[in-house]
């Protein structure tokens, strides 16, 4: 509830808009309610980087339909880019935004990136591993269009993009 409240405030105003009197009054909690929870701004700001994070792994696992760990980078990689094509909000595009100069909020990020994504040391290992990273960044990018564009793609449009990403994935898999 506090932390959908987070979200809520920031899609309105932004992160610097993240008051705990802003919360608060989304929340319908008390402010000295809501520092019980989070006593500063900086753990909200990070409760609300670890709820956005669970909530896009949980996306992850029901598109893969197993744990990461039981699973291929290929497979990862088509769950990727099968919840990057889902429509995004500003707010989670200003919350990924926010981690890049956060250290404490980038690690949530990168803890669950190491467990789906193809790792960045891998470009150079061959034509595979780049493939795949370029896979990576194309439904990076597709996220981001759909969370900073005016007008965002039509479902069609979303679906074509990640299907051919995901053809793409299992067409070369067939082929190493």
């Amino acid at each position: 509830m506090i932390l959908e409240a987070a979200r809520s405030v920031v899609q309105e105003r932004g992160v610097t808009g993240l008051t705990f009197d802003a919360v608060s009054a989304a929340s319908g909690v008390t402010r000295p309610g809501v520092m019980y929870h989070f006593p500063s701004r900086q753990a909200l700001v990070l409760g609300v980087h670890r709820h956005l994070a669970e909530l896009f792994e949980r996306q992850l696992r029901e598109r893969l339909g197993r744990v990461p760990e039981q699973a291929s980078a290929e497979e990862r990689l088509a769950a990727y880019v099968r919840t990057c094509a889902q429509v995004t909000s500003r707010a989670e595009l200003l919350f990924m935004l926010d981690a890049a100069a956060d250290p404490a909020a980038n690690e949530i990020w990168v803890e669950l990136n190491n467990r789906w994504l193809p790792d960045p040391e891998s470009i150079g290992e061959g034509p595979e591993a780049e493939f795949l990273f370029l896979v990576r960044l194309a439904a990076d990018g597709l996220w981001m269009f759909e969370a900073a564009a005016g007008e965002p793609l039509t479902a069609r449009q979303r679906d074509a993009l990640m299907s051919a990403l995901v053809e793409g994935i299992a067409v070369r898999s067939l082929s190493a």
